[in-house]
């Protein structure tokens, strides 16, 4: 795992944490994490495997 701190948001990011807040309050929300010192947003990169 990692600390997700790019600005922009990665289009990816943008829909994982849409799932967590409503569409239209994810660029809010990430401006929180990215500027709030006591948030942190993590993620985990997976190898896709096409079977």
């Amino acid at each position: 795992m990692e600390i997700i701190q790019s600005i922009p948001i990665q289009p990816t990011v943008k829909v994982l944490l849409s799932y967590a807040t409503s569409k239209t309050k994810v660029d809010q929300e990430y401006d929180l994490y990215i500027h709030a010192p006591a948030r942190k947003l993590y993620g985990y990169y997976m190898d896709r495997l096409d079977v």
